[in-house]
């Protein structure tokens, strides 16, 4: 499966994904049914959730891991993120995106 490119980064290239520290995991469930990624898959003979997509989560996105009621969800440092876009040049890109979007709405 060929996933999207995040501002024409190839998403295969970029280290970003959730960590299930499975002592923590209590298997409640809510990274598993509020991931709107799909993320998560669940392992009903564990009673634990699983990264089962990690690719598809979005990029910078922590929203399951402030949720987990048990700290079982981590992700890489939001630093090491920041230091990736400023080496990708991703507000450049992202410059350019606006000035596409701008364009298109002037002509709508």
């Amino acid at each position: 499966m060929t996933l999207p490119a995040w501002h024409s980064i190839p998403r295969e290239n970029i280290e970003w994904h959730p960590v299930i520290d499975v002592e923590k995991c209590t298997g409640c469930g809510v990274c598993f049914t509020s991931c709107g990624k799909k993320v998560y898959g669940f392992d009903f003979g564990l009673k634990k959730a699983v990264v089962s997509q990690p690719q598809a989560c979005m990029v910078g996105c922590i929203t399951c891991a402030n949720t987990c009621l048990f700290d079982a969800i981590s992700f890489p440092s939001v630093e090491g993120l920041r230091q990736f876009m400023r080496k990708q040049k991703v507000l450049v890109t992202v410059k350019q995106e606006l000035a596409t979007i701008r364009v298109q709405q002037l002509q709508a």
